[in-house]
């Protein structure tokens, strides 16, 4: 019997970081079929499931905001929002500045506001998509965090080396019961918590 000869292992073997086209093909293919799914910095991260809570407050804000934002504004529910070639989000809810059939041939790159609803996902949606919207410049970031009753609105997207990719929100307002919020992009609007959080 003559023995394989055993390859040396690589010392620096390469990682394969996917790009949105390739996630365009994957998707042809039926390959990513009943998942839902993103692109974060090169990765395929499969989206956490919709828990009852958040579904219903989702069901709740997106009425809530079509109600709000009107004149050039559309409020896209867990829709992709794109980013350079290597990310590809799905925030909860997605504020875009555009008329109807705009966006019919392409995702949105820029935004007036996103929107996460976390549970299972709070400590991503404060750390990694918190740093990606800054980068990409969305001036304002709004996490429904259902563990602890509030919503926090992120503003000021500004660099930050110690950021994981080097950029983050200079602001931080935490908003619980009957505080109101006055959305950037609506400066004569307001939403009270109480009126998004279950």
């Amino acid at each position: 019997m003559i023995a394989e000869p055993i390859s040396p292992p690589i010392e620096n073997p390469r990682r394969w970081r996917w790009t949105y086209s390739d996630l365009l093909r994957l998707d042809e293919m039926g390959f990513f079929a009943d998942h839902r799914i993103e692109l974060i910095d090169g990765e395929i991260v499969e989206c956490a499931p919709m828990s009852p809570p958040r579904a219903c407050v989702l069901s709740t804000l997106c009425a809530d905001l079509h109600r709000i934002f009107d004149g050039g504004l559309i409020v896209r529910l867990r829709s992709p929002f794109t980013m350079e070639h290597n990310n590809l989000l799905q925030p909860d809810v997605l504020v875009v500045r555009g008329m109807k059939g705009e966006f019919k041939d392409r995702h949105p790159s820029t935004a007036e506001l996103i929107i996460e609803v976390s549970d299972s996902t709070l400590a991503q949606d404060r750390t990694t998509k918190a740093s990606l919207y800054a980068r990409a410049g969305v001036p304002e970031y709004w996490i429904v965090n259902l563990v602890d009753e509030q919503i926090e609105v992120l503003r000021r997207p500004q660099a930050s080396p110690s950021a994981r990719f080097g950029f983050a929100y200079m602001e931080t307002v935490i908003y619980r019961g009957d505080d109101k919020i006055t959305p950037l992009s609506a400066l004569e609007k307001q939403i009270a918590a109480s009126d998004i959080l279950p």
